[in-house]
């Protein structure tokens, strides 16, 4: 039961990061890291180290996708509907959780 929490909550938090790229919605990314958390405490150790992969490579996917955009409107490329400032949250914290996800997995083992 915890797994199917903890994958809807990473399911929804990516949706939510996603959605804030479109449109400003007031929703956090933050639910990826609740739901990578609950996950990795009923998952086994290789279990954990995919999931961790996965939702860093999707953070960081959504962090520079929200890179893109601000830069793309700045040069005038197309007129941001809305806040900018949606783009800039999903750009920090989804980039801040995908490197502080995805960085302790690219350690040599010793």
């Amino acid at each position: 039961m915890t797994r199917i929490a903890a994958l809807f909550l990473l399911a929804l938090g990516l949706f939510s990061g996603a959605a804030l790229l479109a449109q400003p919605l007031g929703l956090s990314p933050t639910f990826s890291l609740l739901g990578a958390v609950l996950h990795a405490m009923s998952a086994s150790q290789s279990q954990s180290v995919v999931l961790a992969r996965v939702v860093a490579g999707a953070l960081l996917l959504l962090a520079g996708v929200a890179a893109l955009a601000i830069v793309a409107g700045a040069a005038g490329l197309f007129a941001p509907t809305g806040s900018g400032l949606a783009l800039w949250y999903v750009l920090g914290v989804a980039g801040l959780f995908g490197l502080a996800t995805g960085l302790p997995l690219s350690r040599p083992a010793a």
